[in-house]
């Protein structure tokens, strides 16, 4: 068993400074990962953005893990069915990627399908009534859906990011999101402000797969970095219904990042298998 100490006993210590404080007031007035004494609210959730410092990626694979892109170790296209043609090999990039993945078959039919992708595509629902995590959708500025809409291509010439991404990205009426959850400190919640950078809505595969995806990335003051991507589909076959989480992260840059990372592989996991079960209770609801 880890030993709960340094780390942790550095987080309690500031923790105890405020019920909501900031790490950016300490450490280089960059990081925007937040931590709380008790479950954050929406509002605390905005407040993580109210910030002068601009908004930006925190590493240059944002992209990663669109479904243009496949990675030594593991193809990243939904379920694994790649179309012909497709694929941009970034098995090149720099770093060390830890990379989870989780896929279940949650019910069939076209009704299950269409309520799991609304509850892929709003990302809230997939921690409803959790205890311990979950994740705030911050869409407050004006511009109307963000979603697009099979196969809308938008190419992407900021440098780092990947061809062919369906970009929602830092502008004007970008989605963003806070994801958070109990850290192993008794009471301590944390917070990490996160940016929506594509929605795929009803895209065709080979095979006869109809699916959505969406993802997110992780913004400059995350304690980590990387994306991770929710997908569902339905299979013309057998009519069958699936739902699968992709991550890919590494620590940030920094000692705070390098710190925290060998401790949450374990929070991931659970973190990711609850989105996977959440979305099958959907599934279930929706026959």
């Amino acid at each position: 068993m880890l030993r709960k100490t340094g780390f942790f006993t550095l987080i309690a210590s500031l923790a105890k400074v405020a019920e909501a404080t900031s790490l950016s007031r300490y450490i280089g007035g960059t990081c925007r990962t937040t931590f709380y004494r008790r479950r954050p609210t929406i509002r605390q959730a905005m407040r993580l953005f109210e910030t002068s410092l601009p908004l930006e990626f925190n590493h240059d694979c944002v992209g990663i893990t669109t479904p243009t892109a496949s990675l030594s170790g593991g193809p990243s296209w939904p379920f694994g069915l790649e179309p012909e043609g497709a694929g941009v090999d970034i098995g090149s990039i720099p770093g060390h990627w830890r990379m989870m993945r989780i896929c279940k078959v949650v019910g069939s039919g076209k009704d299950v399908y269409e309520a799991v992708r609304d509850a892929v595509l709003g990302w809230e629902a997939m921690h409803e009534n959790s205890k311990w995590a979950g994740i705030h959708l911050l869409n407050y500025e004006s511009g109307g859906s963000l979603s697009i809409h099979r196969g809308e291509a938008a190419n992407i010439s900021r440098p780092g990011t990947l061809p062919n991404v369906l970009q929602i990205g830092l502008g004007p009426g970008a989605k963003r999101l806070v994801t958070y959850a109990k850290t192993a400190i008794p009471g301590l919640w944390a917070a990490n402000p996160c940016m929506v950078v594509y929605d795929l809505v009803d895209m065709r595969q080979r095979g006869g797969i109809t699916f959505s995806s969406t993802a997110y990335a992780t913004l400059r003051g995350h304690l980590l970095r990387g994306e991770e991507r929710a997908s569902v589909c339905l299979r013309d076959l057998d009519g069958s219904v699936a739902v699968e989480v992709l991550s890919f992260s590494r620590p940030a840059p920094g000692i705070m990042g390098r710190m925290v990372f060998p401790f949450v592989a374990g929070m991931q996991r659970r973190f990711f298998q609850e989105q996977i079960d959440s979305l099958e209770r959907i599934a279930g609801q929706s026959l």
